[in-house]
């Protein structure tokens, strides 16, 4: 059984990912030199936090509109405005056989099972009120083959990983060497279970983010955070796909997974069921700018 400390350890490890905070009035700024904007409906989260100042570093190279895959924008759905410019996001479909779905869903269960135990439920709210209905973890020691204890699927999710990461970089930063935080596992529960809109905590990571997608469908809402009422889209993510977003898509937009009864959680005017859902998230690491007498 996991003890006190193994879960304690597990939820702390994820607090730097998310940038969801409450705040008081709509143009708060705290002593870290975050500013809270109001979001436009209850669908959504009530506050989203975000730099004041965004110092990111992109890793992405030019030309990155053109590296995407080229079914792309069938999983995209413009809202009002037009699409972000340049669109830095991509979607490859199928990217896992149904073989390896399977593996990496069974995989992913059991170290979940592992850290929490297999009677743990579902957590109701997270600590910055973000998720609904959700077990997560960083798991930088699941893919050995003494804590999977079955060394085909060891062997199989790592080749995985490392297609995922060759995949990202070749679309992002062709050539380039990328370093990569630990893999983090994300369960949303089968029912009443939805991710508020947010943007990555900008101090944990760097300006990638990807993530495979397991069990059901799921659709993802972005929001610029200047003009979310109208200007936001909406992506179709299948399971087995791999979806990436980086540079103004990653920091410029919040990103939100409606709840499963949710109207919201529609594409193209079609409602999208959603069950359970893992996804498998994968960050580059901060690029550290040095600072200069300017800032």
């Amino acid at each position: 059984m996991p003890t006190a400390a193994t879960r304690m350890h597990a939820m702390h490890a994820m607090h730097a990912m998310h940038a969801t905070a409450t705040a008081t009035a709509s143009t708060t700024t705290s002593s870290a030199g975050l500013v809270a904007m109001r979001l436009p409906t209850s669908m959504t989260s009530r506050w989203l936090t975000s730099a004041a100042t965004p110092t990111w570093t992109s890793r992405t190279a030019p030309g990155i509109e053109a590296r995407a895959h080229p079914s792309l924008l069938s999983f995209v759905e413009p809202g009002p405005s037009p699409l972000p410019s340049p669109l830095t996001l991509n979607i490859i479909p199928d990217f896992l056989s149904q073989s390896e779905h399977d593996t990496l869903e069974r995989s992913a269960s059991a170290k979940l099972r592992r850290l929490f135990g297999r009677r743990e439920p579902y957590r109701e709210a997270h600590f910055d009120s973000v998720i609904t209905g959700y077990k997560e973890a960083m798991v930088s020691a699941w893919t050995s083959r003494a804590a999977m204890g079955d060394e085909e699927d060891a062997d199989a999710v790592n080749d995985v990983l490392v297609r995922v990461r060759a995949a990202v970089t070749d679309w992002a930063a062709p050539g380039s060497q990328i370093s990569w935080t630990p893999p983090h596992v994300l369960d949303m529960r089968d029912g009443n279970s939805g991710i508020r809109a947010h943007v990555d905590y900008v101090e944990a990571s760097g300006s990638i983010i990807a993530g495979v997608c397991l069990v059901s469908p799921s659709v993802i809402v972005f929001r610029n955070k200047d003009d979310p009422e109208r200007d936001y889209f909406r992506i179709l993510l299948p399971p087995r796909c791999l979806y990436m977003q980086a540079d103004n898509v990653r920091y410029q937009y919040s990103h939100e997974i409606p709840m499963t009864d949710d109207p919201n959680h529609s594409f193209r005017g079609e409602f999208i069921p959603r069950g359970r859902r893992i996804s498998i998230m994968m960050r580059d690491k901060l690029i550290v700018r040095p600072r200069t007498q300017s800032d």
